[in-house]
This record gives structure tokens, sequence and C-alpha cells, in this order.
């Protein structure tokens, strides 16, 4: 068998490249014909199964002309099986949309955003649902608002992040209205019982709406928080604040100078409770690293970033930030990823390029533990205008080794809310499709961390991972870099039928290799 299949081999000669077979599962949901649902936010439990938040949409009231909102939970297994959906609001007049989701470790999931009611003047509502990881619904806090506030979004009280600590209290934080038409911060933390423990109205700015962008916590239970504060002019501050675990403000840093582009420092947590902010002065990045009692123990400025981007961490201690490299987002902006030491010491850098007539914008980062480090990044054909994703995955020393990218050939329009990692490397995502049949759909994909058939994990499969298989399988020839991958027609075993799969997959038209 072993010299009649080299011999075709040796006849049939080299095949067109392929790189199939890295999807397990690809899902849509769609509630209403031509109206949106979209997943902004994801959260994964320790049976792999993933839960996503974000809004559904169904048809206007009549006479408004707006579609009403409502909230949307649904719950996907491992093996890309929907379990449940929640449409919060479907049995009453709720309406509103979830910005985030979080998982508890102890098979309870709470979700954030706002509401109001379709029949009420009143302004949105801060509000916090816990559901059981059965989809029922344990209990809510909505904060007392201060009455009907007329203007942007901001004006009202929206909770637009979650965190929760080790002994499984809830911080969440976002925006309140402070009676004067004016936004200040909101942080409130919540017991597993989803009692209120303390709020905290932070007034940064008495001029114009403070707007809140990110949350961590640390192992001791102090909170962190980043936004952006405006002046008069619309000049944007960035500001971090930190929380004692008791609800007191530890302190207050406020970027030094104001700058019309600002955003908010995105945030993160080091295992040893340092904390990192990749924040903006003057038209400048910077990367600072704080000590506990808020000095910086280093800043980096960032040259030729505008626009800040994302960061994570990785298990040694090292931070991985990722920003676009031109000055503003245009056609032909790609994209950078540093990786920094606890010191602040470069260890590597890649320079992600972008055709001449796409726009790559991060979304989030993230780090596995192999210190491997993940990339989701959007690929526009304009400068706000989502049409596909990809997720770039480097090694512990940044090299390339693996590339992903949205399975959708019929939608031109991808937007990529949320990623999320297994602890086997299987990369999952979240977010919105256009579909032709019924308009925009949330969406959820799992993408195999190998790619099926691929025996010398270059990321391809051709007549080289054949020859690679035959001389493991008879010729005592190395193993698969991914033993998985070497399983083509997902049998659970590795022998000559998986070489066959191989030949007819790539020289006969016969049907791609399976992932399991």
């Amino acid at each position: 068998m072993l010299k009649i299949l080299m011999a075709i081999l040796l006849v049939l000669g080299p095949a067109c490249l392929a790189t199939a077979g890295d999807v397990l599962w690809f899902k849509n949901f769609s509630s209403e014909r031509d109206y949106a649902d979209v997943t902004f936010s994801m959260a994964m439990d320790e049976n792999g199964n993933i839960y996503t938040a974000g809004l559904v949409s169904h048809p206007p009231v009549p006479g408004t002309g707006y579609p009403i909102n409502h909230g949307l939970i649904i719950k996907y297994s491992s093996e890309g099986e929907r379990v449940w959906v929640r449409d919060v609001g479907q049995f009453s007049d709720v309406l509103g949309h979830l910005w985030d989701i979080v998982y508890d470790g102890s098979g309870n999931i709470y979700v954030g955003g706002l509401s109001t009611s379709v029949n009420s003047n009143t302004a949105w509502d801060f509000s916090v649902i816990k559901y059981s990881t059965d989809g029922d619904s344990l209990w809510s806090y909505v904060y007392p608002t201060a009455g009907p506030i007329a203007g942007n979004e901001y004006s009202n009280d929206v909770c637009r992040r979650l965190a929760i600590d080790g002994d499984g209290n809830i911080y969440a934080a976002g925006m309140r209205n402070n009676g004067a038409n004016r936004a200040d911060f909101l942080v409130v933390k919540l017991t597993p019982e989803g009692e209120v423990l303390w709020t905290s109205g932070a007034n940064e700015s008495y001029i114009n709406d403070d707007v809140l962008e990110d949350l961590v916590v640390d192992e001791a239970g102090n909170a962190y928080i980043s936004g952006s504060i405006p002046d008069e002019n619309w000049h944007y501050r960035d500001v971090v604040i930190k929380y004692h675990a008791e609800g007191t403000t530890a302190w207050v840093d406020t970027t030094a100078m104001a700058d019309t582009l600002g955003r908010g420092s995105k945030l993160t947590i080091d295992g040893d409770g340092n904390l990192y902010a990749f924040s903006r002065s003057g038209g400048q990045n910077y990367l600072i690293k704080y000590a506990g009692n808020g000095d910086h123990s280093f800043s980096i400025a960032l040259n030729g970033a505008i626009e800040t981007g994302e960061l994570a961490v990785d298990n040694s201690g090292n931070v991985i930030i990722s920003h676009p490299n031109q000055s503003y987002r245009q056609l032909g902006s790609g994209i950078i990823i540093t990786k920094y030491s606890a010191e602040g010491d470069e260890i590597w850098s890649d320079n992600y390029a972008a055709p001449a007539n796409r726009v790559y914008g991060p979304v989030k980062i993230m780090s596995d533990s192999s210190n491997n480090t993940y990339l989701l990044h959007s690929v526009d054909s304009a400068y706000s205008y989502h049409n596909n994703y990809e997720v770039l995955r480097f090694d512990e020393s940044g090299a390339l080794i693996a590339k992903r990218t949205c399975p959708l050939t019929l939608s031109p329009n991808f937007f990529a809310g949320d990623m999320g990692i297994d602890p086997a490397g299987n990369i999952f995502i979240s977010g919105a499709a256009d579909f032709p049949a019924t308009g925009e759909d949330a969406v959820s994909i799992k993408h195999c961390y190998y790619i099926c058939g691929d025996g010398d994990g270059n990321e391809v499969i051709n007549i080289l991972d054949i020859s690679y298989f035959i001389r493991y399988l008879y010729k005592q020839g190395p193993a698969p870099r991914v033993l998985s991958a070497s399983d083509a027609d997902g049998n659970g075993a590795t022998n000559i039928l998986d070489v066959a799969r191989l030949v007819n997959f790539l020289y006969r038209g016969g049907p791609e290799p399976l992932c399991r």
C-alpha cells in the first residue's frame, strides 16, 4: 500500500495549496428579518461552553418608527450546540442592551448594560443581572436613577464593564447621571446575592460627560477604572482611579495634557498585582506601569502611535500591546504588536502590514498558558467599516505561527466583538454579520488551534503533509507537530485512511479533513 501511495503522489505532482479545516463550527442567531442582532462580549466556563451578550431587535412600537432593542444572551456548548437563548425583556416592556458578560467560576454568569421601559419617559438605567448557567434569572440590580435626561446616552445611567474578585463579589462600572445633565463615573460593588456593598460616583469633569473605558480588579479586591474626562472644548484627558476593597478612593491619576482623540486607558493586571495602562496624553500614546501608590514605575512613549489599542499580560509577567502602525487609521494602516518585560524592556515587536486597500484595527489581545499571543483585529475597507477579521497567533519569541480568518464568503460585513481562548488553544469569536435572507445576525465561531491534515505545522495542507504522515506511519519519522492534526478523517486514530483522505481532498475534489 505504501509503495502504491508514493507512486500515486509522484504521478499527481504538487496540488493547489489548501487552508481548509480550521473552523470547528459556525453559528448565527436571527430574531427578526431586517433587524439587528449583535453580540458585544463573551465569557467561557471551565467546560468550554461560551456565553455571549449583546442586543436583539424587534419591530418598532406602532407610531415610534424605532426598533425595540432587548438584551440578548446566548449559551453555546463547546461543540456548538445552542443550549439556550435569553431575550431580556421578551415577556415585559424592558428595553436596552448588554455591554458585558462575565463568568464567576461557580456556575453563574453576570451581565451588565442599560435598560428602560418602553412606555416610560425615564432615562436609561444602570443594570446588572445574575443568571445560572442553565439560563435562570437569579436576581437583578438597577442603580437608582436621577430622573429623565435629554441628550446623549452618556447623560443617562449605563453599566459598561464587569469584574469579579476572589470572593465572588461583583464590580460593575459605568456612568451615572449627576442630576445636572452630565455623566459621572459610577462603580458599584455587589455580593454574590445581589446586596450592595458600596457605590462610588467620581465626578472628574464638572463641565462635560465623563466616559468610562475599562475596569479591572486585583486579588486584594482593589478596583481600578479608566476613562476620559473632557474640558469645555471637548478635549479629553485620560484618567485612572484606584478604589480600595471597601470603596474608598486610593488615588487618581490624570494625564498631563488634553487631547482631541482621548478615549480612556485600556487596563490589565499581572499575576503580582501590578497595573498597566495603555494611555494617551497630548497627541502621544504611553504604556504606563503603576506602583501600588499610583506612581509610575515606568512610562514608555510609543512614537508614531496616535490611536490607542489593546494590551494583555502573559504568565511570565510580560505585557503585550497592539496599536495601528500609522499616525491615523487610513487605507494601508496595519498593526504593531510589541512585548515588553515587567521592567519595561522591549522583548520583541512585529509590524503586521495591511494591503493598500485595507485598514487593520486591534479588537482584543490575549495570552495563553504557553505565553502564545493572540491578536483579534478587524479588516476594513474604510476607517470604521467592518468587513472581516483575522486572528494572529505569535509564539513566545514573537514568531507568527498561525492565522485564522472569517469563514464567511456570502456576507460583505462582519463585526468582531470579542474573542476567547480555551485551554487547548481553540479560538472563539463573537460578533455580528450581514446575511441576505435575515439581515444582521449575532454570530459565534470556533476555530481549531491547528489545521486538520497539517502534519508539518506550516498552516497549509499540501503534498508535503502527505509525505510527512507516510514517514511518520511507516518510516519512523517525527510525529506531527500537533498529533490531532494527523486524524484527517476524524475517527480518533491516525492510519493510512487519513493519508487516503488527504490525497482524495487535494487531488480528487474529495471532502475536507475533519476537525474533532
